[in-house]
């Protein structure tokens, strides 16, 4: 039980910045710990069935490798909280099948299956109870060796310990009373008045001459710790060279202190185009809360009011993360995602890859400005996710993947630019190049202490990358806090329409402020909290267990490696839990709350539902209170339009990502229904069902995928599309109660006789 753990963790320390440290010797105890809880367990199961003893091997030693490319992607061990994203194919297929070590995960599954197998003959009941006792000793024990703030939290906690303490706590927490507040932007509003837009600052654009067109690119994870000049201005030197970013710099205003408020894209892109804090908590994110009800106004829909055209494009599936529904709804006029680029260099199950992505831009852009109107284009990439995708051919010299995968972003990002100007695209366009998420230091510089801070490590979680390109303004780097928050009323600002967006949080990235704020930011894989405060502290809060921390900045930049502890002020400081609480809609502010889970009435299925299943709705998750239940319909009729013959086999579930909260109520899985119909043309699946439980499910997530059983063309018509969480009178037993699952006969057109 403890080749894999043990096996994982001697490769991220030999892979990570500083080799092995002394508090490594933490992490290796708690490997121990919870290797001999598994191995008690194992050992029971064994006596009822080896092969079910083997299976539970198996599940500990995948379950430790996954915690090895969480780690190695994110930084952080590898939670609970994300194991709504495993019902999504478009994750399985992207990110969960990619695997960067097949050795070690060959090695740390097949190593402990050879020793069971042997070993599973010869221990008994006795054997098991003292690897328990032995376990839970060794448990207590690590209760009192304290953690380190010097080091990420991975190199001193396992996955399964960490994971329970997290499920035991939330169990655990009284639950207070929500905020008597309709909405989070009222809650924190009156909490911290000065958040709301604010244009005091003297404006640094030119007086005339403004451009008329925007384009906001996205890039997925990037930092701006990536940017040499920016990571220079916050204490850090050649961490990694991308010339093309850089050399813009040159002709653009940059910032070197901005904030990402969260992980996730689903967060990122809310925050960016809706003006508002995310939730700095975990919680359904508010991109899926504004699908059902929206409590603004986007600054796409403030734009399309004021004459603009306003377009989004993706290089990944749009029905992920709904964002299909969502940008439609934040006043997007035309949507594309991953079915509108015809044409890759590398595709994969996540989209097209970069360059790509940013040539076929560059036509969409001339579309654009053919048609005359000013315009509003968003795009958004995915090569720098996981698993990454660059183009084996694209320059082979020895570069770590990520490396390249950014080197490769840097180079379509500077190709697209370069294409703008040489058609004269750019003279009347503002470009302003940002980020989703960030993923923080990457670095083996020797310039940088041994001793890296861990928090540092977490705090550069939330270093964004904000670049304005054409804005008229003179080329500077720009230290002062901005954040994701601040570039919807930048970009009326910059527009002179500023007076349509009074109700967005922030500054205008396009003014100086004399004045210093609170900016609150978040990191969920750390379930962290986090806030700058106007007397230049960096404040974090451990929103499970309360435990708060509070640092003064010693660096030449707030995202620096340098910083001295001091005591935290309950009377000044406790807005920043208190704000972290109200960023979140509170679950009794309303009776029903009604998702559309298909975005329009017909889902088209062509070739590539014969070759792999087609995500028709799925991405988002909600948590479902105890005082709650959920409610689903579908009514969905299949049409051949070929006239090929076969069917679309459906498959529908629900699933929640924690188990421990099922099976308290009988539930053994995590999967609450499936339904699997398969019909033939003209026929209509009809399908209700709720779902109701005396404890919060978290990740409940609502899904649909199709298949056709023979190459041709299908759609899917869709007369409902339905999932409501509601409250109040009327809440069903707990359980899951199917109302009503049926395949209804086509009907036969006859002619009547002449």
């Amino acid at each position: 039980m403890l080749c894999a753990p043990f096996a994982v963790r001697i490769a991220l320390i030999a892979d990570s910045d500083f080799g092995f440290l002394t508090l490594d010797l933490r992490g290796f105890a708690a490997d121990a710990a919870s290797g001999l809880v598994a191995l008690a367990i194992a050992i029971a199961l064994s006596r009822i069935s080896r092969w079910l003893a083997l299976a539970w091997v198996a599940l500990w030693s995948i379950v430790q490798y996954a915690n090895f490319e969480t780690v190695s992607e994110l930084g952080s061990i590898a939670s609970v909280l994300d194991a709504h994203f495993l019902a999504s194919p478009t994750f399985l297929r992207g990110s969960a099948t990619a695997v960067s070590s097949p050795v070690l995960l060959a090695a740390a599954v097949a190593v402990p299956l050879g020793l069971g197998f042997a070993a599973f003959r010869e221990l008994s009941w006795r054997s098991a109870l003292a690897s328990a006792a032995l376990g839970a000793l060794a448990l207590a024990g690590l209760t009192t060796w304290p953690r380190d703030d010097a080091a990420p939290p991975w190199r001193q906690v396992e996955v399964f310990g960490e994971n329970s303490r997290y499920v035991l706590a939330t169990a655990l927490k009284t639950a207070e009373p929500a905020p008597p507040f309709p909405d989070p932007p009222t809650a924190m509003l009156d909490l911290v008045p000065e958040l709301r837009a604010n244009l005091d600052g003297e404006s640094i654009l030119p007086a005339e001459g403004r451009a008329q067109n925007v384009i906001l690119v996205v890039l997925e994870a990037f930092s701006g710790a990536f940017v040499e000049q920016l990571a220079s201005a916050n204490g850090y030197e050649n961490l990694l060279q991308l010339p093309r970013l850089s050399a813009m710099l040159d002709d653009a205003v940059a910032y070197s202190a901005f904030v990402s408020h969260q992980r996730r894209t689903s967060r990122g892109m809310y925050t960016l185009l809706c003006g508002e804090p995310p939730n700095l908590v975990p919680a359904t994110p508010k991109m899926t809360e504004h699908v059902h009800r929206a409590w603004r106004e986007c600054l796409p829909a403030v734009l399309a009011a004021a004459g603009y055209q306003t377009v989004y494009q993706q290089a990944a599936p749009l029905p992920f993360m709904l964002k299909d529904q969502f940008m439609p709804k934040a006043g997007f006029q035309r949507v594309y995602g991953h079915d509108a680029f015809d044409s890759a260099y590398l595709r994969s199950h996540w989209g097209v890859d970069d360059l790509a992505f940013f040539e076929q831009t560059v036509d969409r852009v001339q579309e654009l400005h053919d048609e005359g109107r000013p315009f509003f284009l968003t795009t958004l990439t995915v090569g720098t996710h996981h698993p990454l995708l660059v183009p084996p051919t694209w320059e082979p010299e020895r570069m770590g993947k990520r490396r390249k995968a950014l080197r490769y972003a840097d180079h379509a990002v500077g190709v697209f630019i370069d294409t703008l100007r040489e058609r004269g695209l750019l003279e009347d366009t503002l470009v302003l190049i940002t980020s989703d998420e960030s993923r923080g230091l990457m670095t083996r510089s020797p310039l940088i202490k041994r001793r890296l801070h861990g928090i540092t490590k977490q705090l550069t979680q939330n270093w964004g990358l904000l670049i304005a390109l054409n804005s008229g303004a003179s080329p500077r780097i720009v230290s002062e806090l901005f954040s994701q928050m601040d570039v919807a009323i930048s970009v009326l600002d910059y527009l002179e329409l500023a007076d349509r967006g009074r109700h967005f949080f922030g500054r205008s990235v396009f003014r100086q402020y004399a004045e210093p704020r609170w900016l609150f930011f978040a990191n969920s894989n750390f379930v962290k909290a986090s806030a700058f405060d106007p007397q230049g502290h960096l404040l974090m809060c451990n929103v499970l267990i309360d435990d708060c921390r509070k640092w003064t900045l010693d660096s030449p930049g707030p995202f620096g490696n340098a910083r001295t502890r001091v005591d935290w002020d309950p009377e000044t400081d406790s807005v920043l839990p208190e704000l972290a609480v109200r960023s979140v809609r509170p679950a009794a502010a309303m009776e029903r709350r009604d998702y559309q889970l298909v975005g329009g009435e017909v889902v088209e299925l062509g070739w590539q539902a014969f070759t792999a299943r087609k995500v028709v709705h799925g991405g988002q998750h909600i948590d479902l209170q105890p005082n709650q239940w959920l409610e689903v319909e579908i009514d969905v009729t299949a049409h051949d339009r070929s006239g090929d013959g076969g069917a679309v086999k459906l498959l529908h579930y629900i699933r929640n990502s924690r188990t421990w909260s099922l099976e308290r109520f009988g539930v053994k899985s995590t999967t609450l229904l499936l339904e699997e119909p398969h019909l033939r043309d003209g026929e209509t699946f009809r399908l209700l069902y709720t779902i109701a439980n005396d404890r919060t499910l978290q990740g409940v997530k609502c899904q649909s995928y199709a298949q056709t059983t023979k190459p041709g063309e299908w759609e899917l018509r869709f007369r409902t599309a339905r999932m409501s969480v509601r409250s109040g009178p009327g809440r069903p037993q707990n359980g899951v109660h199917t109302i009503r699952s049926e395949i209804i006969a086509a009907k036969v057109n006859q002619e009547e006789p002449r």
